[in-house]
């Protein structure tokens, strides 16, 4: 398997697990699986993951968005893990974040089966963060 194929085999179902655990939790909130890549005009080629919830009304400075994002960079060269993140969108946010991948990791297959042996932190975190946002008051 390509690096990317193997990024979408090991973490697409359990995104989509996570998606449909929580849209039942939270009808209001929109959520959303992505396989992209990255810098396709460059020739630092990546690719992401991403589950991202996006919730409504939110105010003009407030992040109205959070997402799970794994991602790999470098594809063409010397491929590298360069993220499992908890991460929100521009704007004020709750404060609940997480990455678990401080500084790129070489690619390899044992390297991805221990971030997805992790994974369960990033749903932790994400659920919280999903749970912490907090609709804004009428004005």
């Amino acid at each position: 398997m390509t690096p990317v194929e193997e990024l979408e085999h090991r973490f697409l179902p359990r995104l989509e697990s996570t998606r449909e655990r929580l849209a039942a939790r939270f009808p209001d909130y929109s959520f959303s699986i992505y396989s992209s890549p990255i810098g396709s005009r460059t020739p630092l080629q990546g690719h992401d993951v991403i589950l991202e919830c996006v919730m409504p009304d939110a105010h003009p400075d407030q992040a109205d968005n959070v997402a799970i994002i794994i991602a790999l960079m470098h594809l063409t060269t010397e491929p590298a893990i360069c993220g499992a993140s908890v991460d929100w969108g521009a704007g004020d946010d709750p404060g609940i974040h997480i990455d678990l991948v401080a500084e790129p990791i070489p690619f390899s297959s044992a390297a991805l089966a221990e971030v997805e042996r992790e994974y369960p932190r990033l749903d932790e975190e994400f659920e919280q963060a999903v749970s912490a946002w907090r609709q804004p008051n009428p004005a």
